[in-house]
């Protein structure tokens, strides 16, 4: 059964709907944000590059909460709380450390793995996107939309 290593919870910057988590070594990540940004199809949330998987936001400008947590196996498939949507995907990290980043660039306080040289496991679930569509076009909603990330080894 899998354990909960590590959780934190923080506010991410969103810009033009979206934010992305990235290798924290920009120099590393073949494609950097906001590189490739714009080629949204279908009706994904997750994008995935290598080093990289970017989010689409359901508002334009806004901060979002944001919990992170790091398992040492793969989690449940589904956390305790209702979530509106779920998505898998894998990013490699071989600083150990990865940033959340807007167009305006990489925000403070990187996500530490504690591994180096990894690929992860990663699920992203949100609720309270159509909320933050609604409310981001009369101003700039704070913590209306949510994520969670669950990291694992592979």
């Amino acid at each position: 059964m899998a354990e909960l290593i590590a959780e934190s919870t923080r506010y991410v910057g969103v810009e033009f709907h979206e934010f992305c988590v990235q290798e924290a070594d920009v120099d590393l990540v073949p494609v950097p944000f906001p590189d490739d940004a714009d080629d949204w199809e279908g009706s994904s949330f997750l994008r995935s590059f290598e080093m990289r998987v970017d989010v689409r936001s359901g508002g334009h400008t806004h901060s979002a909460t944001l919990t992170s947590q790091i398992w040492d196996a793969r989690p449940e498939e589904r956390p305790d709380a209702v979530w509106e949507a779920g998505e898998e995907t894998q990013i490699l990290c071989p600083s150990g450390e990865l940033s959340f980043v807007t167009v305006s660039g990489a925000q403070p306080e990187p996500l530490e793995l504690g591994v180096l040289e990894r690929q992860w496991g990663l699920r992203v679930y949100c609720r309270g996107r159509d909320e933050a569509a609604v409310l981001a076009r009369e101003g700039v909603p704070h913590g209306v939309e949510q994520y969670l990330l669950r990291f694992w080894p592979l």
